[in-house]
């Protein structure tokens, strides 16, 4: 379960069943492109969870830099038509070229990383993804970020593109 033992811990707690909770792990990955190979191994990824459940559709939690990849896929690798739900953790939706607090930019951290080039706001990635509509039906979109979140870095899908904002349902924790 890599990165999402707590969350899977906790959903297990809450009554899912184990067999419902899958983890997609990129983590090794993320020099790949998001667009060219990330997203068709997702969609293999996927492909093996509908045909080990029996399910006709999955929800996705996504998490930072694996929203990318998620949305990638829903819009252009047909799994608009296998998610259900696409939710989105502090994902950058519309880019990140600098993270507040630290005065780094989001090469410095990746420096080798296509991962870091995909999510850079001028990426070829983001401007895609932000095409037309950004939320493909009938899949439905929830983002969630915080006040302390930089809207730079965890930009909530839609906010940027009036045809999209009334499928998206956002979450401001702590919010005003």
């Amino acid at each position: 379960m890599g990165w999402c033992r707590p969350w899977c811990l906790e959903l297990y707690q809450a009554g899912y069943q184990n067999s419902h909770l899958f983890a997609w792990d990129y983590r090794n990955d993320t020099h790949k492109s998001t667009n060219e190979q990330l997203s068709p191994l997702f969609d293999n990824y996927i492909n093996s969870v509908l045909n080990e459940t029996g399910a006709s559709k999955v929800d996705i939690v996504a998490h930072s830099f694996g929203s990318l990849p998620t949305r990638w896929f829903i819009k252009f690798g047909g799994g608009s038509t296998k998610v259900r739900n696409w939710i989105s953790i502090a994902g950058p939706n519309h880019g990140l070229d600098r993270i507040r607090g630290i005065g780094l930019t989001i090469n410095n951290l990746f420096t080798s990383d296509q991962g870091g080039a995909d999510m850079q706001s001028s990426s070829y990635v983001i401007r895609k993804l932000n095409e037309g509509t950004e939320t493909p039906e009938p899949t439905k979109y929830t983002t969630i970020s915080s006040t302390g979140d930089d809207r730079s870095f965890f930009d909530m899908l839609g906010s940027s593109s009036s045809n999209s904002s009334d499928k998206v349902v956002s979450i401001d924790l702590f919010g005003n």
